[in-house]
């Protein structure tokens, strides 16, 4: 038979009643299935088609057509069977026609099923990489979100900042103005000018401790022979180590004692006003350097001003730890660098939280197992080096496990129960960019007991240190 391509020889699920061989063209092997008609074999279907069918109870299991001009021979089932028995060499030419032809099928079917084996683990592969894709777009989309809140936060702690300004700065001209007034009444009293010495001794007076009192109040108890006089007396300022005559002098005096109290407690009272003006415009200058625009021009940036306003800032968490200060003892000797100050209050900001973090973690550590708890301490060192200044922070916290510690300036990562949060101050990945931004350096180093963060910023070209840093000066908080 001559038959032009498109001719269907057999048809999926239909009746068989014959064998095709293939003497000249090519022939296509397709199955129906769910996704649509698939291609099984051509350049692989050898030259006996049907003979497979008719083994499996003479139905087709493919559709058979011609794809080019075939030439063929029909053999039913009769003439196959009578071929087989009177010629023994068409059973042997049979035989290996129907070999070559299912070695075909056969090593293509294998090729299909590694290609679906490979293809399998490519779609796995992608499947991951989408799920990490949507993990991280997800993972952004909340950033965003806190971002757009902090933008929000940032305008309207702007906004607090700038109204705080003239009530704090009414209370220091009222202080003032109390000051002026006092003194102008104490002029024409009759014991003004004690008056005025026992509230300005109690004004500059450094607050003294529960502990310090007591010893003081012990001793004046020695002095004057009773514990209430002797508590009196502490309250007016009075200590130990004064004339002992003037203490028995003030406590037989009542009225007089009276006075010298009401006057320390005058001191006081304006001391502590100062002290919280003081406080809270320093709070406020902070809270304007943190969220002053990051689209201004980087200026000229004292690294101590920096540090001062995030210790400022995270003072109510750092609450009870020790803050040690090491700057240079000499001003002049520290450059200034290039940069935002706002920004660089972040960084900061954010690595105090960290180990504000750290020590309240390893407070309740301490507790739960019952252990003496060691007091927190920080300690800030700021030096020149040559080219720029070296900022570290070092804390005596747990430490970070040696397993998280190479992850930790990756973008969205956290230790802090396997979440992103958004604290007071900006994730370590995002502290790094701030710092690569102003060409800087960061680095950690931790182990148990201790963990210091180390940035170190460069100045201006003509400004740096030579040789080693000057001495420095320590102070504590």
């Amino acid at each position: 038979m001559q038959l032009p391509a498109g001719v269907r020889l057999t048809h999926q699920g239909q009746a068989v009643d014959g064998v095709y061989v293939v003497v000249h063209g090519s022939v296509a092997l397709t199955r129906h299935t769910r996704v649509g008609e698939v291609t099984l074999h051509h350049a692989t279907t050898g030259r006996i088609i049907g003979l497979v069918s008719l083994a499996s109870h003479g139905r087709a299991f493919v559709t058979a057509t011609t794809t080019t001009d075939v030439e063929l021979i029909l053999l039913s089932i009769e003439q196959l069977d009578r071929a087989l028995r009177e010629n023994p060499v068409t059973e042997q030419v049979l035989a290996a026609l129907i070999i070559r032809s299912l070695t075909k099928r056969l090593e293509r079917s294998e090729v299909l099923q590694v290609e679906k084996i490979e293809l399998a683990a490519a779609l796995d592969a992608e499947r991951i990489q989408v799920q990490e894709a949507l993990t991280a777009l997800e993972q952004a989309r909340l950033e965003l979100l806190a971002q757009e809140r902090f933008a929000t936060l940032g305008e309207l702690a702007a906004g607090v900042a700038h109204e705080l300004n003239n009530p704090v700065a009414a209370l220091q001209r009222a202080g003032d103005h109390l000051s002026a007034d006092l003194a102008a009444v104490l002029a024409t009293h009759p014991d003004g000018e004690l008056i005025a010495a026992v509230a300005a001794d109690a004004r500059t007076r450094p607050a003294a401790s529960t502990r310090t009192e007591r010893a003081e109040r012990k001793r004046l108890e020695q002095v004057v022979g009773d514990r209430e006089l002797a508590r009196r007396l502490v309250a007016a300022g009075m200590d130990a180590d004064g004339d002992p005559h003037t203490a028995r002098a003030l406590a037989a005096d009542p009225a007089r004692l009276a006075t010298v109290e009401a006057a320390a407690a005058i001191g006081r009272a304006e001391r502590n006003m100062r002290l919280a003006t003081d406080r809270i415009s320093g709070l406020v200058a902070s809270l304007s350097t943190y969220v002053r625009p990051d689209g201004e021009d980087m200026l000229d940036v004292d690294l101590r001003e920096v540090v001062e306003d995030a210790l400022r800032l995270t003072a109510h968490r750092l609450e009870g730890v020790e803050i040690e200060r090491d700057y240079p003892a000499d001003p002049s000797a520290l450059p200034v660098v290039p940069g935002h100050a706002g920004e660089l209050v972040q960084v900061w900001t954010n690595i105090l939280a960290n180990a504000a973090d750290a020590l309240a973690a390893q407070a309740r550590a301490d507790a739960e197992a019952g252990r003496k708890a060691r007091p927190g301490r920080v300690k800030v060192r700021i030096a020149p080096v040559t080219g720029g200044v070296r900022v570290q922070v070092q804390d005596n916290g747990p430490g970070i496990d040696p397993d998280v510690l190479p992850r930790i300036f990756e973008p969205r990562f956290t230790t802090k129960h396997g979440q992103v949060r958004f604290g007071l101050g900006l994730g370590m990945g995002l502290a790094k960019s701030v710092v690569d931004a102003h060409r800087g350096s960061i680095k950690v180093d931790s182990e148990p007991g201790r963990t210091r963060v180390t940035v170190v910023l460069p100045a201006h070209p003509a400004v740096t240190a030579a040789g080693p840093p000057p001495e420095s000066h320590r102070t504590r908080q």
